[in-house]
């Protein structure tokens, strides 16, 4: 079994989306045949790569303030 890069299945369904927009089941398959078989999504791996909640956030910015002293 090989290992995948963490960021391929994201950059495969972009990849697949290149040509215009299209269903779930579209870029799954496409994603397979770019990949060669290769990489077969599944629905959930499908759906949260393009869920923009599950991505990771920046760490939120804190103001300095000046210590009294």
């Amino acid at each position: 079994m090989s290992k995948q890069a963490p960021g391929e299945p994201t950059f495969l369904i972009l990849a697949a989306l290149a040509a215009g927009p299209q269903h779930g089941y579209g870029i799954m398959t496409d994603v397979t045949a770019i990949s060669k078989g290769r990489v077969q999504l599944r629905a959930g791996t499908l759906y949260a790569a393009l869920d923009p909640t599950s991505s990771p956030r920046p760490a939120p910015r804190f103001s300095r303030t000046r210590s009294r002293g």
